[in-house]
């Protein structure tokens, strides 16, 4: 009998230990993602519906499907299309984290549409996100976030290693506050009327620190940027720390925790400091 109660109590470690979720192309998601069922898989188009909410909770890890097809409908990569409600909250020691199944390759992106209503992340790693064509009315939608239209809250959130770190589009404004943005293609683009307000961020070493064209006025104060904003055609109003290191403890293995003497400290609105950190 004690031998058949081991044998029972190493299936359910086992189980527990090898728990995932699969979603499926086209599915729809909405309720909550839970760290017990973690990861969750996209392997396709996940969708949350106008009117439903998806709630993902600390410590939760998402992996999208990589691949080379970005020509929406015809894509293989996975992409998480939000027309309802998005809310991952995670926390400073328990991160959410969006990323790659496997170890090559980019997945496509998260994407809020103009029917997206009161969207919330705080707290997530993003990394790897590229983009996906005509995912809207014949528009693209670059980024590991993409805000189409509409608005949404990106707060404390590390983005590493993607095409675009934040895209915002046609008259999107969305708060982007207390954000580390580094190793991109590019930080932040700017598209079609766009005014973002980006403030206590970290825009460093991408490739290109702003894409700024069609009339968009992007709000920005507070922030440490690795280029003049002017460069761009974006206004700094005095408060932004320009051109200096923010002094990561360690960007090559992954550590964008400040240093003691880093000049982000104590530099936000309110006497915090600058990042996601």
């Amino acid at each position: 009998m004690k031998n058949i109660w081991l044998i029972a109590a190493g299936l359910v470690i086992g189980l527990s230990v090898n728990a995932q979720t699969i979603i499926k192309d086209k599915e729809y998601v909405s309720g909550k993602w839970k760290k017990s069922k973690s990861p969750y898989i996209i392997e396709g188009e996940a969708k949350i519906a106008e009117g439903k909410t998806l709630k993902i909770k600390a410590g939760v890890i998402v992996k999208f499907r990589t691949g080379d097809k970005r020509d929406y409908p015809k894509t293989n990569v996975g992409f998480l299309r939000v027309n309802g409600t998005l809310i991952a909250e995670g926390t400073a020691d328990n991160m959410i984290k969006f990323t790659r199944e496997g170890q090559y390759g980019n997945w496509g992106v998260v994407q809020f549409d103009s029917k997206s209503k009161g969207s919330v992340m705080k707290y997530c790693q993003l990394e790897y996100g590229k983009f996906i064509r005509s995912i809207v009315q014949g528009d693209n939608a670059p980024g590991a976030i993409s805000v189409y239209k509409g608005y949404a809250e990106i707060t404390n959130c590390l983005i590493t290693n993607g095409w675009t770190g934040i895209n915002c589009k046609k008259g999107a404004y969305p708060l982007i506050k207390n954000n580390t943005i580094t190793g991109n293609e590019y930080g932040i683009e700017c598209n079609s009327g766009s005014k973002p307000k980006v403030l206590n961020c970290i825009i460093w070493n991408n490739k290109t620190t702003f894409w700024n064209n069609g009339e968009s006025e992007p709000k920005i104060s507070h922030t440490l940027i690795e280029e003049n904003p002017a460069k761009y055609g974006i206004s700094d109003d005095g408060t932004n720390i320009i051109g200096r290191n923010p002094m990561f403890v360690s960007e090559s293995s992954g550590d964008y925790t400040l240093k003691s003497n880093s000049p982000c400290k104590g530099k936000a609105k309110g006497g915090l400091n600058i990042g996601a950190f």
